[in-house]
């Protein structure tokens, strides 16, 4: 069974899901060096996280288990600066963003 980590799903698309992993160690089993996350609070990380793979990765969407809320403005910056994400996807991200934490002041 694998271990369940927190992650930020990028896209779905064919019950693939497109994401970006965190972990808390700094070096990968390889000694390879991994991209700290600026603004860890912003993602909602409790400790100093790195990008696990400093890149996005497809899992099959039965391996995401289960859903703890929806992408902030913020956190979408955040994860963006340090992984190269397409276009289309930083826009939906921020699309999503702007559906479920609206911005104070288009708020009703």
């Amino acid at each position: 069974k694998s271990k369940q980590r927190p992650c930020l799903v990028v896209a779905t698309e064919d019950n693939q899901a497109e994401l970006v992993q965190f972990t808390t160690r700094e070096k990968s089993d390889g000694g390879v060096s991994r991209t700290l996350v600026p603004n860890r609070a912003a993602l909602g990380l409790r400790r100093d996280s790195y990008i696990r793979q400093g890149q996005t990765c497809k899992i099959s969407t039965n391996e995401v288990h289960e859903q703890i809320g929806w992408v902030t403005a913020q956190a979408a910056e955040v994860v963006c600066g340090c992984v190269n994400i397409s276009f289309e996807h930083k826009r939906a991200l921020l699309a999503a963003a702007n559906e479920h934490h609206p911005p104070l002041d288009n708020a009703v």
